[in-house]
């Protein structure tokens, strides 16, 4: 049945995604007019909603929009007298059929002007005041040599913080070079960062950027047990974040409630890792608490050290803990199921025995 199965799915698949051809390919030309023809095969009741998709969509139309049965679309393009993205320009011409993307492609190639370069930065996070790696490969991609010289500038939010001036790189046609280096940190707040690469090369340049965070000694609580039932011993969890790029050993959390110096609890050691998200959990004995609400004081421990401590409010529900015992009870009820079954069983292999 499973193989049965599995080659009648496979049929469908293949019926609704058709297109012939899969692509086409051609060479830029200004003012360039063409048409491409696609072939869609659809299966039975399978409708599409065609679009052009990609950098260079407006200079394409379609002879039709919708899809109703297995028919021939005509796409017409003008290519525009100059395009600004050298290299392969691909346009996706199709829609979904039963939920699987379904198209065919076009790629104009355009070729790149004698002098072209392409950039790409990468930047790690680290803690506050440590060095931030930081890595730079810049592509030549035209047709003549170039001098590329690049600078490095850091941002918190709109202000400029730094400025790093790197070495300029010589780079032949077709060729690519990379710089791997690090930069302090020193004096920097915790937080978010942005890393705006500009690369001057003859009479023209590049950019690119990458985020990176500068984290510090906190754990955040982001979540927590905000209902307790009276008079009784209570579970509770805690889901905490990490802002420390690196890894926090032997962390923990205290509960001390306000003013009651008898009651206290304490969760059980973990390890976080950097920037890392957990719940940790733990038990809060609510017998000699009284109201309607309490607080309690959280104070985070790690690495052998308070990290920082908070007062929440909580609140106190009275009366029957009807999700408690709803538990119990049909706990009890496939414990005696399970025990019913086993009792059957052992009595029918018995007397099948005798």
């Amino acid at each position: 049945m499973f193989f049965v199965l599995s080659v009648c799915l496979l049929e469908t698949v293949f019926a609704v995604s058709g297109v012939t051809p899969g692509s086409y390919d051609i060479d830029f030309e200004p003012g360039l007019t063409e048409q491409f023809f696609f072939e869609f095969t659809l299966d039975d009741g399978v409708e599409v909603d065609l679009s052009v998709a990609g950098g260079l969509a407006n200079y394409f139309i379609l002879d039709k929009k919708r899809l109703v049965r297995s028919e021939e679309v005509v796409v017409s393009m003008q290519l525009p007298d100059k395009i600004v993205t050298p290299g392969v320009n691909e346009i996706v011409v199709g829609g979904k059929a039963g939920g699987i993307d379904l198209g065919g492609l076009i790629r104009v190639n355009v070729p790149y002007p004698n002098e072209y370069a392409e950039v790409s930065l990468s930047v790690a996070n680290a803690n506050a005041g440590e060095d931030v790696g930081l890595s730079l490969e810049i592509f030549n991609e035209g047709r003549d040599a170039i001098l590329a010289i690049p600078i490095v500038q850091i941002f918190k939010g709109k202000e400029m913080v730094d400025s790093i001036d790197l070495d300029s790189m010589a780079l032949e046609a077709g060729s690519s070079d990379n710089i791997v280096t690090s930069f302090s940190t020193e004096g920097y707040l915790p937080g978010d960062y942005l890393a705006v690469v500009l690369v001057e090369y003859d009479d023209d340049f590049v950019r690119d950027e990458d985020f990176f965070t500068l984290g510090e000694f906190v754990v955040k609580v982001i979540d927590y047990t905000k209902e307790f039932y009276e008079d009784k011993i209570n579970p509770f969890e805690i889901k905490i974040a990490s802002l420390w790029g690196s890894v926090i050993e032997d962390f923990y959390v205290e509960l001390r409630v306000v003013g009651v110096d008898d009651i206290a609890s304490v969760t059980s050691d973990i390890d976080l890792t950097a920037w890392d998200r957990k719940t940790i959990n733990g038990f809060l004995d609510m017998r000699k608490i009284e109201g309607d609400s309490f607080q309690v004081e959280m104070i985070l421990y790690g690495d052998g050290e308070k990290i920082s401590s908070e007062i929440f409010d909580l609140k106190i529900i009275k009366g029957f803990d009807y999700v408690f015992w709803l538990v119990v009870v049909l706990g009890i009820i496939v414990f005696s199921l399970i025990s019913w079954r086993a009792f059957i069983f052992a009595k029918k292999f018995c007397c099948k025995d005798k």
